[in-house]
């Protein structure tokens, strides 16, 4: 296994020649070339004919060919995208041109729907009634959505609104807007951690009259420190405080990860990518996996053209890519849950760090929690930072095959830096709880 340290290097080292070539896209837009080029969305059409020519006579052959082209070329891509070949390529020369490269498209449909590759989910819009709901692309699209346009689980002036309203006279003067506060799960986490705090109440008495006891025998806590007055005291008082203030803290802290998420898209936007892909993220700073896959798509098939085999690698290169996307939203839902369940179960974890000796379970929350904060922005930086260095590279790519003569082998690279990427993502939290929690010990 690859070290972290490793992985680390390697994609920096990936990243840095990524833009080293990329340069040759800035020297052709200098030179007033640009990203041209000759798209073709003539994909069945292609393919068909291909096989007459194999097999010029209408028999069996040329029949059983047929159904074996149409089960995998038109069920791979339905399951896939909700797309043919033809309107894949056809997307793909759309997202081109629409992104600065001057592509033509010979046989591309009029009135061809695209923007549903690259529609991520939001709540109340038209998400399930378009083409790719329920395909694979769509899956990754809902998922990218909910990720990004999930508000979050906690809120600091919800929880200020409930315990201001309470105040006799001033209580309404006091509370915030209430319309601007609202969410998913905010009413059922906030019960939630009333009663858990309510619960951990209840069990510092039971904690405060152990200490009494262990006061009173001169407990050992070690070979020379035993549990006095001076040494418990404090630490209940701090207890009790961060038991009362255990839900606004853990909403604190989800909200700054929030907002570090949401400046990674217009930080990667600001950077000058040759004047190309700037536009890839979308309004709301979230990208869509069918976009580049669409994109590359076209590329390769008008580069290398279209065969069986050009066809089974592509569409399985971009399963996996898709499928790494999907894998990253699924952490970054885990660690959405992680940090409910650590706001709702900080009163009991500081309870237990009130009983002489188990100081570090409060410590270990508050190391798990930074980790778990940190990890969000991080990993979404990776991710759209490889998705962008792919897209860089695609087209640099296509520059040089259609400006310079040379580059297909570049094109290789672009799947495998956004599945490293994507996977590379997907360690990030893990490593960052391991250097600030520290490495879990095997048994």
């Amino acid at each position: 296994m690859l070290s972290f340290s490793r992985l680390f290097k390697v994609f920096i080292v990936v990243s840095s020649i990524l833009f080293y070539l990329g340069a040759t896209t800035d020297r052709a837009l200098a030179q007033g070339d640009g990203v041209s080029g000759v798209i073709y969305a003539d994909g069945e059409e292609k393919l068909y004919e291909n096989i007459q020519l194999f097999v010029p006579g209408l028999d069996i052959r040329r029949t059983a060919l047929n159904h074996l082209a149409a089960a995998a070329f038109d069920g791979i891509p339905f399951i896939a995208f909700g797309k043919n070949i033809s309107e894949m390529q056809g997307c793909g020369a759309k997202f081109l041109q629409d992104n600065g490269a001057d592509v033509t498209c010979q046989g591309c449909a009029q009135n061809l729907e695209c923007e549903d590759l690259q529609l991520l989910y939001k709540p109340g819009s038209q998400f399930a009634q378009t083409r790719v709901a329920g395909t694979l692309i769509g899956l990754s699209n809902f998922l990218g959505g909910a990720a990004i346009n999930e508000p979050a689980p906690v809120n600091l002036a919800y929880w200020w609104n409930d315990n201001v309203n309470k105040v006799p006279f001033v209580g309404h003067a006091l509370a915030a807007d209430s319309t601007t506060y609202s969410g998913p799960f905010l009413g059922a986490i906030l019960f939630v951690w009333k009663l858990t705090r309510n619960i951990a109440y209840g069990l510092m008495s039971v904690v405060m009259l152990a200490t009494g006891l262990m006061i009173i025998t001169r407990k050992k806590l070690g070979p020379q420190a035993a549990v006095t007055a001076q040494l418990a005291l404090p630490k209940i008082i701090i207890a009790l405080v961060l038991i009362t203030f255990s839900y606004p803290i853990g909403a604190l802290g989800v909200s700054l990860a929030y907002v570090l998420r949401g400046n990674v898209g217009p930080m990667l936007a600001d950077v000058d990518w040759g004047g190309l892909g700037n536009n890839v993220l979308t309004a709301t700073d979230g990208f869509s996996v069918g976009f580049i896959a669409s994109a590359l798509f076209a590329v390769v098939t008008a580069i290398m053209g279209l065969g069986p085999v050009i066809l089974i690698i592509s569409l399985l290169v971009i399963f996996v890519a898709i499928v790494a996307g999907i894998l990253v939203y699924i952490k970054f839902f885990t660690i959405y849950i992680k940090l409910l369940f650590s706001i709702i179960a900080a009163p009991f974890i500081f309870t237990i760090g009130a009983i002489p000796g188990q100081d570090q379970a409060t410590i270990n929350w508050f190391k798990s929690f930074i980790a778990n904060v940190i990890a969000i922005p991080a990993m979404f930086f990776i991710y759209t930072l490889s998705f962008l260095l792919s897209w860089k590279i695609m087209l640099t790519a296509f520059t040089e095959a259609t400006v310079f003569g040379g580059g297909p082998l570049m094109l290789f690279i672009v799947p495998f830096v956004y599945i490293y990427g994507a996977f590379f993502a997907r360690q990030v939290p893990d490593k960052i709880e391991a250097l600030i929690v520290g490495e879990k010990k095997r048994k």
